[in-house]
């Protein structure tokens, strides 16, 4: 989720800080595609990270018996577009406030909230 929410924006901030978004831009590099690539490796080195941590829990001896595979990638894949939506519309408001960016600030503090990060879920109002 945080990568998905985070690369798109800390790519173009970090094409603003070193001077390179202008000349990126006047490329005919279409600006989707610019987006995308440069958020790229983020999300495939998350992904593969997450691979190899469930690789080292069948090491541990974590069972996949009563997992659907092909529901769980079909899961993962809506989830990351889901999360890459929202990490675009954070993407512009690092370009057009220069700035730090409020959506995923607010995304992930809800998440934590109502995670249960800070206390238990039982706690809340229903």
């Amino acid at each position: 989720m945080s990568s998905a929410l985070a690369a798109f924006a800390q790519g173009i901030a970090g094409e603003q800080r070193g001077g390179t978004l202008k000349p990126l831009l006047a490329t005919p590099t279409s600006p989707h595609l610019l987006l995308l690539l440069s958020s790229g490796y983020p999300l495939v080195r998350a992904s593969t990270d997450a691979g190899i941590y469930l690789a080292g829990g069948l090491l541990f001896g974590l069972s996949f018996d009563l997992v659907n595979l092909p529901a769980s990638f079909v899961l993962f894949v809506t989830a990351v577009l889901a999360f890459s939506a929202v990490g675009m519309l954070s993407a512009t408001f690092a370009l057009v406030l220069k700035r730090g960016d409020p959506v995923v600030w607010l995304f992930g503090a809800l998440s934590w909230v109502f995670g249960g990060v800070f206390f238990p879920t039982d706690a809340l109002p229903s």
